[in-house]
């Protein structure tokens, strides 16, 4: 029989996955599938007797597990197809804030800050509201302050805060793989050619459901919005939001994270002028409803600006 054609991760959430596939060509003879699940690469633990369908919803999926996913067709006979393509993906660990910014590892969240002036970056260790303490990142501080951190995020999957940084005249970007306060190693980024210095990284955090970083942009002249869809390091593809920007560039990004709790990136934006700030629940790359003010909708003098990791 001819194999699956391709299978794909058509959706996913924190605990659960869906995969889709096309039919094989020709696909005369086949009455179903079988769908395979396991944790190390083409050795399969699990296998569903799917009927004619082409899709499957995987559940009850752990943390931090990297499952492997294929199928093959089957036809009247029980005869079975070689096995399609296989696809990973690694169940991301439900995080927050605590979790995002713990530089010392007492599963606190900490503060970072960044001497715009100097270039020295410092973290204050926190127990809830209050100080404990601190201590400077190892480097302490970058010698070009063009340098500016612009997202706090898990680019490796080691579960620990590495820094990403982009320098504002230059439009480079590297990443600071970090192990608590010290920086194992500083790489760039892949990709080819670097975008113009108008486009500044907004956050860094997945959009896509596959359990790794990824980096939304935003281009200050027009407010035109994109994301880089991201492998460790490696920008594997890009795609545009929709709507794909913002018509009053005075409104900015401050925040990508979970604020309605479906386990998917949503983005937070304040309106410099006003203070008013506004939410876009998204599902994937998507608006789902329209912006959604929060409440209060803004601090009451609009000098106030949200910062967050």
């Amino acid at each position: 029989m001819v194999a699956v054609a391709c299978i794909a991760i058509h959706d996913a959430h924190p605990a659960q996955v869906t995969l889709a596939w096309d039919p094989p060509d020709p696909h005369t003879g086949v009455v179903g599938y079988n769908f395979y699940v396991g944790t190390t690469s083409r050795q399969y633990q699990q296998r569903f007797k799917l009927g004619n369908t082409l899709t499957y919803t995987v559940q009850d999926l752990e943390e931090g597990i990297t499952y492997f996913f294929a199928a093959t067709a089957r036809d009247s006979a029980e005869r079975e197809s070689g096995f399609s393509n296989e696809v990973p993906y690694t169940v991301p660990i439900k995080g927050s804030l605590s979790t995002l910014t713990d530089f010392n590892g007492d599963g606190r969240g900490d503060i970072l800050w960044h001497n715009q002036v100097t270039g020295e970056i410092y973290a204050s260790f926190l127990d809830g509201v209050n100080s404990m303490g601190g201590a400077s990142i190892t480097p302490s501080a970058v010698p070009d302050v063009g340098w500016q951190i612009r997202g706090l995020a898990d680019f490796n999957g080691d579960g620990k805060t590495d820094f990403l940084w982009q320098h504002q005249r230059t439009g480079q970007i590297y990443v600071w793989l970090m192990n608590g306060l010290n920086a194992t190693v500083g790489l760039p980024i892949q990709v080819s050619p670097l975008p113009e210095p108008t486009w500044q990284i907004q956050a860094a955090a997945d959009f896509n459901g596959d359990g790794k970083t990824d980096i939304l942009w935003q281009h200050l002249p027009t407010g035109l919005l994109h994301v880089w869809i991201m492998d460790g390091l490696t920008a594997k593809s890009s795609s545009c939001l929709s709507p794909d920007r913002v018509t009053d560039t005075q409104w900015q990004i401050q925040a990508a994270a979970d604020f309605n709790g479906d386990g998917k990136t949503d983005i937070l934006w304040q309106h410099l002028p006003t203070g008013l700030l506004h939410v876009w629940i998204m599902d994937g790359f998507v608006i789902t409803a329209a912006s959604s003010p929060l409440l209060p909708d803004r601090p009451f003098d609009p000098s106030w600006q949200v910062i967050s990791p």
